[in-house]
């Protein structure tokens, strides 16, 4: 597991909000799910507060985590489990290894 795997995994147990850059672009978001499609490890997150490339925010967005830079679990939990949220899996992340 690489270091930004087991944070994301812990700030997912937490309930811990997470900051992190990516595609160079600062970003504050709730984490909820963290897997891989059998390649790649991807994170699902709620992204409240940010730069998006795509999409709006607040909103779901999927992140490949070898692309998160600069990532800290942020000393604010998060208490709501965000609309649209799937506790049966998700169709981006076949393989889930933790969720809320």
């Amino acid at each position: 597991m690489t270091e930004n795997e087991d944070l994301l995994w812990q700030a997912i147990e937490a309930k811990q909000y997470v900051s992190f850059l990516y595609d160079g672009e600062a970003r504050i978001a709730i984490p909820c799910a963290l897997g891989d499609d059998g390649k790649v490890a991807k994170l699902r997150c709620w992204q409240e507060q940010g730069g998006p490339t795509k999409g709006k925010v607040p909103g779901w967005k999927l992140m490949i985590v070898a692309k998160i830079i600069m990532l800290k679990i942020l000393p604010k939990q998060f208490t709501y489990i965000p609309s649209g949220y799937n506790p049966f899996g998700d169709k981006k992340i076949p393989n889930i290894w933790i969720k809320l």
